[in-house]
């Protein structure tokens, strides 16, 4: 976030020569250079309008090219109808900038700031193709995931994105159970940021925070990594702080639970982690 922005007009096409590459510098992307296929398998949104772009979408291709495999940040859009602005993620750069979207769902990107690290790998060129849309359209596919199509001025698909469906995660969180065990401490919390990919919360002791990563190819996929804690000397008696922090990072996905809670599961489908919503107002 410290790296230099550069502002590009929005009608230029950006030169991104290797900057904008969609590999991270943590973690590697693998990219199949095989033809995207979404519309025969996706049934349309009936008037959808520029409310229905707000949100985090996860970009799933880039003109021919299909997104797999990343190991940390998966490239992203996010936009902020209130504000028309938007900030994303080409997996190795961020970027943001301005957005305005009309009728017949015309879509254009202005005032594009991305930051130039030089990242490694095949180029994938996000931050040029968003400043060649002309205009947008949203389906549902089969599994019920929304997705969002860029189309240049010729109206052909440039990019295509995915809806984030683990929205439902986002907020303020009491831990009531870790691997089976109750947690009697009312100072166990947890605050998820879907947006930012940031978690942060109180293990009951020590403050904690780390970074939320997701594959988009896996249904409500939630990853915890980069962990760390304060280290405050802790009161004897009722301790979660370990079980708390292996149980994140064991944690695979998440799903709805009653009474408007969540749960945070294993690969193999075990609940790690049982939640229950709070006001930002009681952490």
């Amino acid at each position: 976030m410290t790296s230099r922005l550069v502002f590009i007009a929005a009608s230029a096409a950006l030169t991104l020569s290797g900057c904008s590459s969609a590999n991270s510098a943590m973690g590697k992307k693998k990219a199949e250079n095989t033809p995207v296929e979404t519309a025969e398998k996706t049934a349309p949104v009936v008037n959808h309008t520029e409310k229905d772009l707000a949100g985090h979408w996860y970009i799933s291709s880039v003109g021919n090219v299909k997104l797999h495999g990343y190991e940390d940040e998966w490239p992203f859009i996010q936009f902020e109808s209130a504000e028309h602005r938007f900030y994303g993620s080409d997996g190795c750069n961020v970027m943001n900038g301005g957005y305005t979207a009309g009728a017949g769902q015309k879509l254009s990107f202005g005032n594009v700031a991305m930051t130039m690290r030089m990242c490694p790998g095949d180029t994938v060129p996000i931050g040029r193709t968003i400043s060649e849309t002309a205009s947008f359209s949203i389906t549902v596919n089969q599994a019920g995931t929304q997705v969002l199509s860029l189309r240049n001025a010729a109206n052909n698909t440039i990019m295509t994105l995915e809806k984030s469906d683990i929205e439902f995660l986002n907020g303020a969180w009491q831990v009531v159970e870790i691997d089976g065990r109750k947690v009697t401490n009312p100072d166990v919390k947890l605050v998820i940021d879907v947006p930012e990919g940031r978690v942060h919360g109180n293990t009951g002791c020590n403050l904690l925070n780390g970074a939320i990563t997701r594959d988009p190819m896996v249904v409500s996929s939630v990853q915890f990594s980069s962990l760390a804690t304060t280290r405050m000397m802790c009161p004897p008696g009722e301790n979660y702080e370990s079980a708390l922090l292996i149980s994140l990072e064991e944690v695979y996905s998440g799903r709805r639970a009653d009474n408007k809670g969540a749960a945070l599961l294993s690969k193999s489908g075990k609940t790690l982690i049982k939640l229950t919503p709070l006001s930002r107002a009681d952490f």
